[in-house]
């Protein structure tokens, strides 16, 4: 497959194409190598032409949110396990050191597709 990298050195956009192949040995068995190179291509092509100063406050930004909401879920899962009801557990803000509205919640956000932003 080719891909397009976009570089940006000194307000010029260099176009770079670069073949790679993704084929493997044996289809049953993904080796560490050919999974960070597949991944690496992956980003590359989401991030386009920005520099890693532009990604980097949504990107963390998006790693705070899971964070968070992981967090959330597991206190949520104790306290159920603990007997407290599910509504309890779940929407009880004051059962949480931080609470994540069901709107706000990782699994609402990572299947919304569209008016994002």
């Amino acid at each position: 497959m080719d891909y397009s990298k976009k570089k940006n050195k000194t307000n010029t956009n260099l176009i770079k194409k670069t073949s790679i192949n993704y084929t493997l040995e044996d289809p049953n068995k993904i080796t560490f190598d050919f999974l960070k190179t597949y991944l690496w291509s992956a980003a590359d092509i989401l991030r386009g032409s920005l520099d890693a100063s532009e990604y980097r406050q949504p990107i963390m930004t998006l790693l705070f949110l899971k964070r968070l909401n992981n967090t959330f879920e597991e206190n949520a899962e104790k306290l159920e396990r603990e007997g407290k009801s599910k509504r309890e557990a779940w929407e009880n803000r004051n059962r949480h050191y931080f609470f994540v509205p069901k709107e706000a919640r990782w699994s609402g956000l990572a299947s919304t597709a569209e008016n994002i932003g």
